[in-house]
């Protein structure tokens, strides 16, 4: 858990804690209660009050996994399309080799109709 800013008195003025592990919520050494605000837009959006430990870890994690788990259906998406795009560039590819092989095929057959080797 990082911490920013300066105590004042019991109030804490920080700019921003930030919270890698849902258990940095137990060790962080925040006073409880604590009202949290995430980084997610202006004002007071997202505003929530925890008065335990338990409380802040539990909504973290419960922030988490649903982030991770969309994270991963995202990521398999991904990779899925890649996939199909990576064989539809495979089959331009082969048809590219393929035109030219005809051509080439062409070019030996007007060669010899002329005689040419």
């Amino acid at each position: 858990m990082e911490r920013r800013g300066d105590w004042h008195g019991l109030l804490l003025l920080a700019r921003d804690w930030t919270a890698r592990e849902p258990a940095d919520a137990r060790s962080c050494g925040l006073p409880f209660p604590v009202i949290v605000k995430p980084n997610c837009g202006g004002a007071g959006a997202g505003l929530r009050r925890f008065d335990s430990p338990a409380r802040l870890e539990a909504a973290v994690r419960a922030q988490i996994v649903p982030a991770v788990t969309q994270m991963e259906a995202r990521l398999s998406a991904f990779e899925q399309r890649v996939s199909e795009e990576r064989r539809a560039d495979l089959r331009d590819v082969t048809a590219a080799f393929e035109l030219l092989q005809k051509r080439i095929n062409n070019v030996y057959l007007a060669s010899a109709q002329y005689g040419g080797d």
